[in-house]
């Protein structure tokens, strides 16, 4: 995720190092914060949800270093999860306490580096770490909060149920109106979660109630059961019922609905031949009959037949036995034309009120997508033999591509992990020290030793929770590297362990990126595999 616009303009000058086992993130300042007050606040009272500060000056160079040992950055951990309510309610309590700190020790709000990829987090608990850097000259709050909730809708788990996905967006708009008070943020979002799961309730339920129902026995009747008409087959409507009109379009805009697939019978002359040969096999099978009877047994039939008139009804009969047989072969050469199908027609409806941009938005939703600009034609009667032709549009580019470059690019897409020979680590074997989040990302080959991953990314580390691919040992980080896929690249990372990702033997630094190629050495902590790409 890239920073927010305040924050670029900063121009932050960071890096990381690995000092005594600690990882830290180094920021360079404009000038030594030894003496300010907040700084000295931060480091004397251990605000907990204020990453540890150190001062560091070299060469006329002031640096405020942060100790992120045994934490994720936010933006990364959920770039491998999807986040739920919980994540967001823990997030809300989290910066409203931090909120409160700020204010109990009188610092700045705007010296708070609210940005996902400056947010540290423990994995286990999700407590949150932030970042206090009072060099900050064009960082505001508010905006920097907005940011924040941008990136919980991005990556939001969208899959969940509809309720929870409306409530996160009603309190992403009070977030945007500056409809909240940062001191409470965790209280909003109470507050919004109970009232619109309760409407919710109220809404299934039409006789909910929330006061309490008291009972007389004593003067309590049979209840009169009234005979009315009968209730509608849908007793409750969503709010999309009320929303579109019978036919199925909104009062307001241009919807587009989509027919679904279907099929429709067309007349067909050669059907109705087909139904006239038949009869003519019938005769000429007749016509044979009677004249093989005649010939073999001819005191079977009561009426002689001359031998002649015999004849002539086995040549009719025979004629028309192959005149059926010809015609049945003519058809099965013809495309078969009974039926037709329409994949898909739209069909546009506008009303009155014309309003372009939701019109625009729901038509981008609703919408199939358009085919690709191919013409199709289909063998014809005329042209029984042609076959299926293809003819690309002017507007579509065409390359040459060298048949042993397409097909080795085809099926350059398996990945295999094999465990090394030389590696002394505590995993004896794959089998035994190692499991998968999901069996199905990955196909095992216990006899070779090999890991084929189906799945991309895959982050290898401690915590089972997060990890896909889970190593039981204590030098193994909660999350310690990760393999991805950027377009035809596999890409190792490190991420922020505390024993380091090495490949070829180069240790990785703390979120350092390399290219995998076939025939690497990567190694968690102290256990290596060879990298086989094919």
């Amino acid at each position: 995720m890239k920073m927010n616009k305040n924050l670029i303009e900063e121009n932050l000058n960071i890096e990381y190092e690995r000092v005594n086992g600690q990882s830290l993130m180094t920021i360079e300042t404009d000038k030594g914060y030894e003496e300010d007050y907040q700084i000295k606040m931060i480091v004397k009272n251990r605000l907990d949800h204020f990453l540890k500060i150190s001062n560091a000056s070299v060469n006329n160079k002031h640096y405020l270093k942060y100790d992120i040992s045994k934490r994720q950055q936010f933006a990364q951990f959920y770039e491998y999860e999807k986040m739920k309510l919980e994540d967001v309610r823990l997030l809300c309590s989290n910066i409203s306490e931090m909120v409160r700190l700020v204010d109990e020790y009188m610092l700045d709000l705007d010296f708070v580096l609210l940005d996902p990829n400056f947010i540290y987090m423990d994995v286990i608990t999700k407590n949150l770490n932030f970042i206090y850097l009072p060099s900050l000259k064009n960082s505001n709050f508010t905006d920097n909060l907005r940011s924040v909730f941008e990136y919980v809708l991005e990556h939001f788990d969208h899959s969940m149920d509809k309720t929870s996905v409306v409530f996160l967006y009603e309190f992403y708009q009070n977030i945007l109106s500056n409809s909240y008070d940062p001191y409470n943020l965790l209280k909003l979002y109470n507050e919004l979660h109970d009232k619109m799961f309760v409407e919710e309730v109220k809404a299934l339920e039409p006789d909910y109630n929330d006061t309490p129902q008291t009972t007389d026995y004593e003067n309590a009747t049979e209840p009169e059961v009234e005979n009315n008409s009968p209730e509608p087959k849908e007793k409750y409507r969503s709010y999309q019922d009320d929303f579109y009109d019978n036919e199925g379009f909104s009062e307001e805009g241009v919807t587009i609905d989509t027919i679904s697939k279907e099929e429709i019978l067309i007349d067909d002359p050669e059907k109705e031949k087909l139904e006239v040969n038949k009869k003519v096999l019938a005769a000429g099978i007749i016509f044979t009959i009677l004249s093989l009877i005649e010939m073999l047994s001819p005191r079977l039939i009561p009426i002689a037949i001359p031998k002649a008139l015999n004849f002539a009804f086995l040549l009719v009969g025979v004629a028309c036995i192959y005149l059926y047989k010809k015609s049945l072969d003519s058809l099965k050469t013809e495309p078969a034309l009974t039926k037709e199908e329409i994949p898909y027609v739209t069909r546009e409806k506008k009303t009155n009120y014309q309003n372009k941009e939701a019109s625009a938005a729901y038509k981008s939703k609703t919408s199939p997508v358009p085919a690709p600009e191919y013409s199709y034609t289909s063998p014809t009667k005329t042209n029984p033999t042609s076959k299926t032709a293809f003819k690309v549009e002017d507007n579509i580019s065409v390359d040459t591509v060298l048949l042993s470059d397409f097909v080795k690019k085809r099926h350059a897409n398996k990945f295999k992990l094999i465990l090394d020979g030389d590696s002394t680590g505590l995993i004896e074997s794959v089998h035994k020290n190692m499991a998968f989040k999901n069996p199905e990302d990955v196909e095992l080959e216990l006899d070779k030793e090999e890991i084929t991953l189906k799945k991309f990314p895959m982050v290898m580390g401690n915590f089972k929770e997060v990890a896909d691919i889970f190593f039981d040992s204590k030098l193994v980080s909660r999350m310690h590297a990760s393999i991805k896929k950027e377009g035809e690249d596999y890409i190792f990372e490190d991420l922020n362990s505390s024993n380091g990702s090495f490949l070829n033997g180069e240790r990785l630094e703390t979120r350092e990126k390399k290219i995998l190629k076939d025939g690497d050495i990567i190694t968690i902590a102290s256990v290596s595999f060879k990298v086989e790409i094919s």
